[in-house]
């Protein structure tokens, strides 16, 4: 069906090199999908963690059952910068 093309379009984008920003309240989708996971909890990026990380350990971050690390805090910083990047960068090629 039309997500399955949708995908396909993705890791297309992905294999090209290009970045690659989704956003998906539907977890399998996002453990499938993903190279690095943000997890968001109050309008803030808590964590990032590993494509193809336990639903488990994503939940548990969503709902604010685990603590935050410092290295997850520079994952964090380092996920933020490198997004804005290429959201920068997208709308400098669609104009």
């Amino acid at each position: 069906g039309a997500k399955s093309e949708i995908h396909k379009i993705i890791r297309h984008l992905a294999a090209e090199g290009l970045a690659v920003l989704m956003i998906s309240s539907d977890l399998p989708e996002v453990l499938g999908m993903s190279n690095r996971i943000a997890v968001m909890r109050g309008g803030t990026i808590v964590t990032v963690l590993p494509g193809r990380s336990d639903a488990h350990e994503v939940m548990a971050a969503a709902l604010g059952q685990t603590e935050i690390s410092h290295r997850d805090t520079e994952a964090r910083s380092h996920f933020l910068k490198r997004t804005c990047i290429c959201l920068a960068s997208m709308t400098l090629l669609s104009r």
